[in-house]
């Protein structure tokens, strides 16, 4: 982790875990008298690369690190309420980019899951693909 003054993080890498858990995180912070909100407020990267880590999780996480600009997830998520048909190309930006990459499927869902979580986030890496998410409005 890549601390700031004032117990503060830039970035923080939780890939050395096998699952990483919001809620035991939070009473480990709590415990040492740490707030989660200020701590977390200016990380920009966060990477779960080899660790399971579930969208209950990543929607806990992201209310307090609304300046996240990258992140490294899994390609599958626990509790992926991501399923059905493939995301509609009318609603998806950069449709067409996606699919020359080879990331429609369940990864479409996952990334507009993902952009509705952190509408700022400018790069989103799945266990071997990196992609820039505003790439095709440039």
């Amino acid at each position: 982790m890549c601390m700031l003054p004032n117990n503060r993080l830039l970035e923080a890498d939780f890939s050395g875990l096998q699952r990483f858990h919001h809620d035991m995180m939070e009473s480990i912070l709590m415990k040492y008298n740490l707030d989660a909100n200020m701590i977390f407020s200016t990380v920009v990267s966060i990477s779960f690369a080899h660790c399971i880590v579930s969208c209950a999780d990543l929607e806990s996480l992201s209310y307090y690190t609304q300046n996240l600009k990258s992140l490294t997830i899994s390609d599958r998520l626990i509790d992926h309420r991501l399923e059905g048909d493939d995301a509609c190309p009318d609603i998806m930006k950069c449709y067409r980019t996606y699919m020359k990459k080879g990331l429609i499927g369940h990864r479409s869902k996952m990334i507009l899951y993902v952009k509705t979580l952190w509408p700022g986030l400018v790069q989103l890496t799945f266990s071997d693909i990196s992609l820039i998410l505003d790439e095709c409005t440039r």
